[in-house]
């Protein structure tokens, strides 16, 4: 996990992410209570995915207008999973989910609107509290491909043979995905 240390002159943490349309950001965030995630952040070098967490807990976004509230707050002094995806750059959209328990986060906010800014060009900032015993920790940060229409599968049978001694004993396998 990634510590950004409270009390720390702008602790921060920065990786490599190349901008598209088609990879979605996921990570689970632990945010002491009353500890402030100020930026979270992430662009094309013209306009930026701009996001942050209160000191309130509430999840908040940044587009040309100024701050808008996706009315969904995080759990303090636990894990919460966020994820974004649906970037559309020509637009400078995307849209933003989250969980406070479970693996599947819902949608809290669709075509989230960006911010003009040429920061973090095929990156992605998380910045915390400056503030002494507000720790905020990153975990499980991935990125990976993300279309608007995800596969569905349908069937998968294997068919293998298993040998006992000198006899073989035929066996079907079959292992089926319905989704």
């Amino acid at each position: 996990a990634m510590k950004l240390v409270g009390g720390v002159i702008n602790p921060a943490a920065l990786l490599d992410v190349i901008h598209s349309n088609n990879i979605a950001i996921r990570w689970r965030m632990y945010k002491e209570d009353a500890a402030k995630a100020n930026d979270i952040r992430h662009g094309d070098g013209t306009t930026i995915l701009y996001m942050t967490v209160l000191a309130t807990e509430g999840i908040s976004y940044k587009d040309d207008v100024g701050w808008q509230v996706t009315g969904a707050s995080c759990v303090a002094d636990s894990w919460d999973l966020y994820e974004v995806k649906d970037f559309d750059w020509a637009a400078d959209t995307y849209d933003i989910y989250w969980a406070d328990t479970g693996v599947v986060p819902a949608s809290i906010q669709d075509d989230a609107g960006m911010n003009t800014s040429a920061g973090q060009a095929d990156e992605f900032l998380f910045t915390g509290d400056g503030n002494a015993t507000r720790d905020i920790w990153v975990d499980d940060f991935i990125v990976r491909n993300w279309t608007t229409n995800e596969p569905t599968w349908g069937g998968v049978a294997i068919w293998e043979r298993y040998h006992a001694g000198a006899v073989a004993l035929p066996c079907k396998v079959v292992v089926a995905y319905t989704g």
